[in-house]
């Protein structure tokens, strides 16, 4: 349809989980858990994540288990 999901993220270290994309470089497009995706930056670690809405689910799912990866090896 056309539609996009997004998502707001906290967190280099769960970023670069997610995209190999330069951090430093956003907005860009590029690759986010997989997924075609728009990538921006807010504020200091504060990322926001657009994903084509059909994939929105999956890339959620994806993020949980990155981050659930990161609070195991704190």
């Amino acid at each position: 349809t056309g539609a996009w999901a997004g998502i707001a993220l906290d967190g280099e270290r769960l970023m670069r989980r997610l995209t190999d994309l330069d951090l430093d470089r956003l907005p860009a497009a590029g690759p986010f858990a997989r997924v075609p995706a728009i990538v921006l930056r807010d504020e200091g670690e504060r990322f926001r994540v657009y994903v084509p809405q059909e994939l929105g689910h999956d890339v959620a799912l994806a993020v949980l288990d990155a981050a659930r990866g990161l609070e195991t090896n704190a």
